[in-house]
C-alpha cells in the first residue's frame, strides 16, 4: 500500500528534484499528491497581519537568509487578510490586494524583487519610494535579501534613492527593526530561534494528518516485518531527554553557539 504522504515528504529531501523547498512549490506539490501542506507555526505572521489591519499601517520588508520563510510568511499574509479567499500563485510575482479597512488603498505584495527584471523595478520603484518615505497610503509587503535589497536603492540613487539606501544600510548594520521616521518594517527573517522552531517542524512532519492512511496497510500491524517508516516515525515522535528529537535540538543549539545559522528550509530538510 502506498501512501501519498511518502512522495511528498520523500520530495523535501536532498535530491535534484526537491522544489518543494521553496514556497510556491509547496502548493502545487500538495496538489498533485492530495496531501496538506506542512504547516510550521509561526508568531511573526500574526503580529504583521495585525500591524497592516491596524489604523496606520505602514509597509513591510521581510529580509533575510534565503529559505528562512520570506515567501512562506508573505502568502500567509495574503490568505490571513482575505479570508482565505485568496491564494498566491506561483506565477504572481507581485500581487495586489485591498488594504483591510480602507478599500481606496491596496498593499502590493512583491514575492522576491529580485526575480523582477530591472524594467518591471523601474515601473515599480517610484511607488516603493513613496510608500517608504511616508508620502502614500498605498502598502507594499517586499521580500528579498539584503543585498539586492540595497542594490535597488543604489542603482536608483539620482531617482532618490540613495537616502532609503542609506537608512537601510545603518538599519541591517545595527539590526533595527523600525525605520526612524515609523515609514515602514524592516524584518530580518534570519533572527528567528530555531531551536523552538525545530519541535514546530517535526510535530508537523510526525503528526501530519495524513499518516492516518497507512491504516489498512499489511506491513502497518506487521510484528514480523514491521514497516521501516512507521518504526522511525514513532521515533520522531519521542520526547523524552534522550530522544531523537532531543539530539537534533542539541546539534542546532551547538551549530547556533559556533556561528551556524540554519535556515528553516534546511531545517525541513
Amino acid at each position: 500500500m502506498n501512501n501519498p504522504l511518502i512522495t511528498f515528504l520523500a520530495s523535501y529531501g536532498p535530491q535534484p528534484s526537491s522544489n518543494n523547498l521553496y514556497d510556491e512549490f509547496v502548493v502545487e506539490a500538495a496538489k498533485t499528491t492530495g496531501c496538506a501542506p506542512l504547516e510550521v507555526k509561526q508568531t511573526v505572521s500574526a503580529r504583521l497581519e495585525e500591524m497592516l489591519r491596524s489604523e496606520t499601517p505602514i509597509s513591510i520588508i521581510l529580509t533575510g537568509t534565503a529559505g528562512d520563510g520570506k515567501t512562506y510568511t508573505a502568502r500567509k499574509l495574503v490568505e490571513a487578510l482575505s479570508a482565505g479567499n485568496l491564494s498566491w500563485g506561483n506565477t504572481e510575482k507581485v500581487l495586489e490586494i485591498p488594504l483591510p479597512g480602507n478599500h481606496e488603498h491596496k498593499i502590493n505584495f512583491i514575492k522576491d524583487l529580485s526575480e523582477l527584471n530591472e524594467r518591471d523595478k523601474d515601473d515599480l520603484f517610484d511607488d516603493v519610494r513613496n510608500s517608504l518615505l511616508g508620502r502614500s497610503k498605498d502598502i507594499f509587503v517586499i521580500c528579498v535579501n539584503d543585498g539586492h535589497l540595497l542594490k535597488f536603492f543604489r542603482d536608483r540613487a539620482e531617482q532618490g534613492g540613495q537616502p532609503l539606501h542609506d537608512r537601510m544600510a545603518q538599519m541591517l548594520q545595527e539590526d533595527q527593526e523600525a525605520d526612524p521616521e515609523e515609514n515602514f518594517r524592516l524584518i530580518n527573517m534570519s533572527r528567528q530561534t530555531h531551536q523552538e522552531v525545530i519541535d514546530r517542524i517535526i510535530d508537523a512532519v510526525a503528526l501530519h494528518p495524513d499518516w492516518d492512511k497507512c491504516l489498512g496497510c499489511t506491513a502497518f500491524d506487521n510484528a514480523t516485518a514491521p514497516c521501516p517508516i512507521r518504526l522511525n516515525l514513532d521515533i520522531l515522535r519521542r520526547t523524552e531527554a534522550n530522544s531523537m528529537r532531543a539530539r537534533l535540538k542539541d546539534m542546532i543549539r551547538m551549530a547556533a553557539a559556533d556561528g551556524q545559522h540554519l535556515s528553516i528550509r534546511q531545517l525541513i530538510l
